[in-house]
């Protein structure tokens, strides 16, 4: 940056990584959560066991219907020194959320100066400090805000999250360095914005959406420059010069759209996707001027269009229209259109307009759209000092409210403690909204042994959302994990009859009826569920467990293998096929153990196996 020193710039980012850390400390108590966390890192063998066969697969293969290999590979050397220490993993993620945070006060402060606004200086030169001209201290109000909002809690001390601080870290790179770039050849001016593109991309997709925000960009910080080469010249400019952008990211949409269950996105009409619409810009706008009563979950149950939404989105809606309106002779009607513009495009993917889940929004997808919010947060303070240069009073003003977020934040980020802490606010927030919290807490109290609890929670899950699998599944399971086999079949069979074509039903219903040696009732069961999703990796496991018990082997042999590597019950499923192997005495045995210790690592079963075959 003009007129400010590297030894300046370095003294912002370590005072902004340090406030960070202090943020989000005091984690020496905290777990790994079973809500994506240890799928996500200790039950990964890319990240326990990273071979080269398992990294060339993190980057060609998906995980949990995710393809972002930057964020497994950052697991890797973590996962060698911290193993299952959740605090570890948070310190780590709270260095790139202050890295987030100083690329946030450049990039706040390229805008202000391509919008035009003159630097004016608010605090003279001293022998320690340069002079503070109103954009630095926009820049740097607007990052401090940014470092200790409550809003980003979840997506810091969330270490499943990872990939939102990965996203934005390269998202915030490739648009200063767009801003920052010579444009004497292609290469230097889109250059390293194209290289933080993909390297954001290839940490969370939902940074398909930085194409749409370097027109955007064009479009309010170069309007002049658009303008000046006419038609052709502007088409040229804004979309042919972005054409490899706008490749990568159909691409990017497609693999996305290849990895994502088809299931998970559930069908909504347009009023219901008007209403996560709406609701999620009530919330996110709301949340940033008032970031109380936060949540790790909101059930699609809450979101409605009220009269509080109605307000948001006709103010929204009328600033948008007037700043567009106004685009060609004002400058606040730029900014105004630049920072609800982006809001609006970098939202888009996750806005609710296609929602995924039982969840209406959430608190993690405003990481990114909302840093124009909190650039022009900063800017006003800013505004304000330089008004009342010796007045301290906007000075304390910004320490007062850092302060407070800061220990809002602090004390939010405790409901990640654990399991049962996690789920318990949860349920205790949104006691009737969605089943899937109460189920996830009745599964922490069943890890903790509270069996008597957890039954009555699984019994509350499936009495707010019967149509629910999971309740009766993991119920069924509590009771064969207590030797209570019948009445575990019992459930297994009161959740068919409300959810005939439940395919997960069906697998686990037929996978307990192979246990108890009634195969010709599980078949009945497995070839139902077969028909309605040949490929469902549960089902799968279920019908080789039904063939090897039966003494196909072959059969069992070929369905097993059908099982994807990327779903949990691949692991399981190579299990029984080098148990048939065995069984058969097949020369083929030690190569598919081999095979699992290169993938898995050493595993107890696979150890086990090893002896047998002595090896």
């Amino acid at each position: 940056m003009a007129g400010l020193s590297n030894r300046f710039l370095a003294g912002i980012m370590l005072a902004l990584v340090i406030c960070s850390v202090l943020v989000y400390s005091g984690t020496d108590d905290h777990e790994l959560l079973n809500w994506d966390d240890r799928s996500y890192v200790t039950n990964n063998p890319w990240v326990t066991n990273p071979n080269p066969s398992n990294l060339i697969d993190m980057f060609t293969g998906s995980r949990m219907a995710n393809w972002h290999p930057l964020t497994w590979l950052s697991y890797v050397p973590e996962y060698a020194l911290c193993a299952d220490n959740a605090s570890c993993y948070k310190f780590s993620n709270a260095v790139p959320h202050g890295l987030n945070g100083f690329l946030v006060a450049i990039l706040v402060m390229l805008v202000v100066l391509k919008l035009g606004i003159q630097p004016a200086p608010v605090l003279e030169k001293s022998k320690r400090w340069p002079t503070m001209t109103s954009v630095t201290l926009a820049g740097v109000a607007a990052a401090l805000l940014f470092v200790v909002h409550p809003q980003h809690v979840e997506s810091v001390t969330w270490i499943a999250e990872r990939k939102d601080l990965l996203c934005a870290l390269f998202y915030f790179a490739a648009l200063i360095a767009y801003l920052t770039a010579s444009r004497s050849t292609y290469l230097k001016t889109y250059g390293w914005s194209f290289l933080f593109f993909v390297l954001a991309l290839m940490s969370k997709s939902m940074a398909v959406s930085l194409p749409l925000s370097l027109m955007l960009f064009d479009v309010c910080l170069r309007r002049q420059q658009v303008t000046e080469q006419g038609v052709a010249g502007a088409i040229k400019f804004l979309f042919i010069e972005k054409l490899p952008f706008i490749l990568i990211m159909l691409i990017a949409m497609a693999v996305t759209l290849a990895t994502q269950s088809a299931s998970e996105y559930a069908p909504v009409g347009f009023v219901g996707r008007l209403t996560f619409f709406v609701a999620g810009i009530e919330h996110y706008a709301i949340s940033f001027l008032l970031p109380i009563g936060l949540s790790p979950f909101y059930p699609a149950a809450i979101a409605g269009i009220n009269g509080l939404g109605v307000l948001t989105l006709l103010l929204f809606g009328s600033l948008l229209a007037w700043s567009l309106f106004r685009l060609a002779n004002s400058r606040i009607a730029q900014a105004v259109s630049l920072v609800l513009l982006f809001f609006l495009l970098s939202l888009a993917p996750v806005s609710g307009l296609v929602p995924i889940g039982e969840h209406a929004f959430a608190d993690r997808y405003s990481y990114i759209p909302l840093v124009g919010f909190y650039g022009m947060a900063g800017y006003l303070w800013a505004c304000w000092q330089q008004g009342v240069p010796r007045n301290p009073l906007p000075v304390l003003a910004l320490l007062v409210c850092c302060t407070l977020l800061a220990v809002q934040s602090a004390r939010y980020k405790q409901v990640w403690r654990n399991d049962l802490d996690f789920w318990s606010t949860i349920v205790e927030e949104f006691p009737t909204q969605a089943a899937m919290p109460i189920d996830n807490l009745a599964n922490a109290q069943a890890v903790a042994g509270d069996y008597e609890r957890a039954i009555s929670s699984y019994r509350r899950s499936i009495a707010v959302q019967p149509s629910q699998a999971l309740p009766y599944i993991n119920l069924a399971g509590i009771y064969d994990f207590t030797d209570k086999s019948e009445q575990a079949l019992a459930v297994l069979n009161e959740g068919l009859a409300i959810n005939p074509d439940n395919t997960a039903l069906l697998s686990r219903t037929g996978r307990a009826l192979v246990e108890r040696g009634e195969l010709n009732a599980a078949q009945v069961l497995l070839e139902r569920a077969l028909s309605l999703n040949p490929d469902l990796p549960d089902t799968l496991l279920s019908a080789g467990m039904l063939h090897q018990r039966a003494g196909r082997l072959e059969a069992a042999l070929q369905v097993l293998a059908r099982v994807p590597p990327s779903m949990p019950q691949h692991y399981q499923a190579n299990l029984h096929i080098l148990e048939i192997l065995m069984s058969q005495q097949s020369e083929f045995a030690v190569a598919q153990l081999m095979e699992m210790v290169k993938v898995y690592g050493a595993t107890p079963q696979l150890d086990q196996a090893r002896q047998l075959l002595g090896r």
